[in-house]
């Protein structure tokens, strides 16, 4: 599938490279951070995970495909909901 189509499918998708590394985001996703260039940044350095508590490593996240899990922006405060 091409980022053009996962742009129009899924306007807040993420895709990780085999390293860890952002390889692409929706433009709705990139939109929610204008000062931040999310492609190229290692995904465990831009984002925490904070459901399931248990994943820590792009192992453990592979595990995950195709369930749901809830990130964070490491380093900004959590959300009051």
């Amino acid at each position: 599938m091409e980022t053009h189509d996962l742009d129009q499918l899924m306007p807040m998708h993420l895709c990780l490279s085999a390293t860890g590394h952002i390889a692409s985001c929706g433009p709705t996703l990139l939109k929610l951070f204008p000062d931040m260039p999310l492609v190229g940044m290692r995904f465990f350095e831009a984002f925490e995970i904070r459901r399931p508590g248990c994943i820590s490593s792009l192992a453990a996240l592979n595990k995950r495909i195709g369930n749901r899990i809830y990130l964070g922006l490491r380093n900004q405060p959590k959300p009051m909901f």
